[in-house]
């Protein structure tokens, strides 16, 4: 999401979006000292470690815009975007999702996970919901590889898939 906010006499592109994805258009963040230089590294290893948690996350960065900007356009979103952080947020199973995978297990059915999650938070939540193989995750960019083949054998083998659903259509 992304919004063109004035305050105080200051213009300023506002987005919020899937950390990987803002990640790649920051090249400073902000400090307390003012912009500096973006430490990807940093970052990576905290949302690893927000993920290892189950958490969900959107990171925040924002841009200098004209005072006299009154619309955004692509280019506004592309790239010169100042990292601002990252909240994680935690959206526990509900009990009865709990218990309607377990009723499915009983009864002899694999239960898969299909979501749009980073591949630590897909597997923390897949062992909070009891997924028996909650210790391995395929990535988007893994199945994006695949051919049909290989996608039809992952489909099988893996669990959880923290991908689109569109992404995985086929192999079903």
């Amino acid at each position: 999401m992304s919004t063109l906010q004035h305050i105080d006499g200051d213009a300023r592109v506002l987005i919020t979006g899937a950390p990987d994805v803002i990640f790649a258009m920051c090249r400073e963040q902000m400090s307390r000292h003012g912009a500096v230089p973006f430490e990807a590294q940093y970052w990576e290893e905290e949302m690893a470690r927000f993920a290892r948690q189950g958490l969900r996350m959107v990171a925040a960065a924002c841009k200098p815009a004209s005072l006299d900007a009154t619309t955004l356009n692509h280019e506004d979103l592309q790239e010169g975007l100042i990292f601002l952080g990252i909240a994680g947020m935690m959206d526990p199973p509900r009990p009865e999702a709990i218990d309607a995978i377990h009723a499915c297990q009983t009864a002899g059915i694999r239960v898969k996970m299909i979501t749009g999650d980073h591949p630590q938070t897909a597997m923390s939540i897949g062992q909070m919901l009891g997924i028996t193989n909650s210790s391995q995750a395929m990535t988007g960019y893994q199945l994006e590889h695949m051919d049909d083949a290989e996608l039809a054998k992952a489909a099988v083998e893996y669990d959880i898939l923290p991908v689109p659903a569109r992404s995985i259509s086929c192999a079903w």
